[in-house]
């Protein structure tokens, strides 16, 4: 499977500061198909930009960061025991 390593906030108040580089699979975790080409871009956060990655699905299924965020850190969270 694919991967790209794309740069993303890493919370919604980033203060123009806070990103993560993360590597995710590059297929749309909607319907699987291939997620756009990755460029630079910005991320506002009410009072601050943050340069970030941004792509356009060509399925047309948006990709929001507080979603992929949610999903890394589940990944990363070992089950209860």
């Amino acid at each position: 499977m694919t991967t790209r390593t794309v740069s993303i906030p890493a919370c919604y108040e980033h203060a123009g500061m806070l990103s993560w580089t993360v590597e995710l699979e590059w297929v749309c975790p909607v319907c699987g198909g291939p997620r756009g080409e990755p460029r630079d871009g910005f991320s506002y956060d009410g009072s601050r930009r943050l340069v970030v990655s941004v792509w356009k699905n060509p399925c047309g299924h948006v990709d929001k960061y507080e979603d992929i965020r949610r999903r890394l850190l589940e990944a990363a969270t070992p089950p209860a025991a």
